[in-house]
């Protein structure tokens, strides 16, 4: 039997073509055309609240979750959002395919606590990931692509990675060979794979540096980088 949504609602988007509403609660993730008909159709749990994640020993286990920040890509067939199992302050970020149904995570988005990754969807329906540095394990800041590809079984594959450090930024030497904690902000696609971005480093007085980058090309060009003045 078919169930009822419950009174809340977590999160909630309008599809690109406007004929279809999905929203998130206590039970899951819900799906209703948006028609003015005059015998509307019922809403439809197109997701229960469960997710499937792998134990330490790489064994499945299933788990209850709940699903926020819904964000339609390009197209009207995948939705873009949060998985954080119920009661916890873990989460990462997964794609969801309406029509298999299918719920793919985006491995390299799971966070701890208040720290957040930068997840968008670019022009061309794939998904660009912005990671900040760990200087723990002496990893720089990089820019990561997925590929939305509803033909492979795990619908999300790994693209090309950008590595956003360089000796050459604009940081003084010695927090350039220490590797600090850099940021990165305002991460937006302002022409088909053509990226402008800011890095800045946490704790410091520096302004932060503003990127230009192509994802056509291998890796970040040289020059394309600009501190912005003092007022």
């Amino acid at each position: 039997m078919q169930p009822e949504p419950t009174a809340g609602c977590a999160s909630l988007a309008w599809s690109p073509d406007s004929r279809d509403l999905l929203w998130s609660d206590t039970l899951g993730l819900w799906q209703a055309p948006a028609n003015g008909d005059e015998n509307p159709q019922k809403a439809q749990l197109v997701h229960p609240n469960t997710v499937q994640i792998k134990d330490p020993k790489g064994q499945n286990l299933e788990i209850k979750a709940h699903f926020t920040d819904l964000q339609f890509g390009p197209s009207e067939r995948f939705v873009l959002m949060k998985v954080a199992p119920n009661e916890s302050q873990v989460g990462w970020q997964a794609v969801f395919d309406r029509r298999s149904s299918l719920l793919a995570q985006a491995t390299d988005t799971y966070v701890t606590g208040d720290e957040e990754t930068l997840v968008k969807w670019l022009a061309d329906g794939n998904l660009l990931v912005g990671h900040a540095s760990e200087p723990s394990r002496y990893i720089s800041p990089f820019i990561h692509v997925w590929h939305v590809i509803p033909t492979n079984p795990e619908l999300l594959v790994s693209g090309k990675q950008f590595n956003l450090y360089s000796d050459d930024f604009p940081f003084s030497a010695t927090q350039s060979k220490s590797i600090p904690a850099h940021c990165i902000n305002w991460l937006t696609e302002t022409q088909p794979n053509h990226l402008v971005f800011a890095i800045h480093l946490n704790l410091s007085d520096d302004p932060p540096v503003l990127f230009d980058l192509n994802l056509l090309n291998d890796r970040l060009p040289s020059g394309k980088y600009y501190r912005p003045r003092p007022p």
